[in-house]
């Protein structure tokens, strides 16, 4: 009786890590400043930085914060 218990917890544990998502997609959606990424970088607090060619984006999960011309960036790819 114990066996037909671990097998069927083991199938379910790998059906469902199957179909579970190690990532998540963020997009102009949810705040990029556009869509071509150019680096990705995550700080010691946890935020993700990324470069794209119309600016930084801060996410941290939930919130986005852009940095663009108006913030002081300079060396923004045309």
């Amino acid at each position: 009786m114990r066996y037909p218990l671990i097998v069927f917890f083991l199938s379910c544990q790998i059906l469902l890590g199957q179909n579970s998502r190690p990532y998540i997609q963020i997009s102009l959606e949810q705040g990029l400043p556009q869509s071509q990424v150019m680096s990705l970088y995550q700080d010691s607090k946890g935020f993700m930085w990324i470069g794209t060619k119309g600016g930084l984006c801060r996410y941290d999960g939930k919130n986005s914060k852009n940095y663009g011309k108006k913030e002081g960036l300079v060396n923004l790819i045309p």
